[in-house]
């Protein structure tokens, strides 16, 4: 398998290239969209990738709607990790 940080790259790139699906070890993943907002997403394993939801009353929202890009790993409830401007930045 690979490593967290490249699975990441690639399901950011993926999405912020307009793909319909990222390959992850030899694998089609799709890449959806979520039921409330319509948020590219992408489940992976025990991750949840999603872009970042512009619409928000964040720092990181306020970055997205000035054309930044920024995809969110989250594991369970705990957001683990993001991608932001292809950069991986891992949450201790």
């Amino acid at each position: 398998m690979e490593n967290l940080e490249e699975i990441a790259k690639s399901v950011h790139k993926a999405i912020f290239q307009e793909k319909k699906k990222v390959i992850i070890d030899g694998k089609d993943y799709p890449i959806e969209r979520t039921s409330k907002k319509g948020l590219k997403c992408v489940y992976f394993d025990k991750y949840f990738f999603v872009e970042q939801n512009p619409d928000k009353d964040s720092h990181w929202a306020e970055k997205a709607r000035n054309g930044e890009q920024i995809t969110w790993v989250i594991q369970g409830n705990d957001y683990f990790a993001n991608v932001h401007n292809g950069k991986f930045h891992k949450f201790d």
